[in-house]
């Protein structure tokens, strides 16, 4: 089997483990630190099925010496989509626990309740729960009302 796995370089890996813990249940499978305890050298967590790796932010071991946090990069440059089986109650707990909503919450065209939000460590979660399934036809015009801009539109020669 192959997967693919995130690696979160963290502003504050302790905190935001106990944040992953809280939010989304996750379960330490692997986690080392410095020597003093004061930083995660390394941490693996499962979220449901999942797995997310991350560790704190040693700039000095880079050959830049910059940081690697979403702050020091103006915001994330990723963003993390987490399909569950309640998203109503993932999201609650989520802004109980600090989350800032950058979209909504609510069921989309595509079928999903979904909705974005950044992490107190500056990370951005999409969440979602399948509501009901959209057979493609469906899909496929939903898309273009909503997006008509960008869908369904034949390019001229020059573009």
């Amino acid at each position: 089997m192959t997967t693919i796995t995130p690696y979160l370089t963290s502003p504050d890996g302790e905190k935001q483990l106990q944040w992953l813990v809280k939010v989304f249940g996750a379960e330490v499978e692997r986690k080392q630190t410095t020597e003093d305890k004061s930083k995660i050298v390394h941490c693996t967590v499962k979220i449901g099925e999942a797995q997310l790796m991350f560790a704190d932010d040693f700039p000095d071991q880079r050959e830049s010496k910059k940081a690697a946090t979403p702050a020091a990069f103006g915001g994330s440059p990723i963003s993390l989509s987490l399909h569950v089986k309640d998203a109503g109650a993932v999201w609650k707990t989520a802004m109980d626990n600090g989350a800032v909503e950058q979209m909504k919450l609510e069921v989309q065209f595509w079928g999903d309740k979904y909705g974005k939000f950044k992490d107190p460590f500056g990370f951005e979660w999409q969440i979602s729960e399948t509501v009901k399934k959209v057979e493609q036809e469906e899909l496929d015009k939903a898309c273009a009302e909503a997006f008509p801009d960008h869908t369904n539109k034949k390019r001229k020669a020059s573009d």
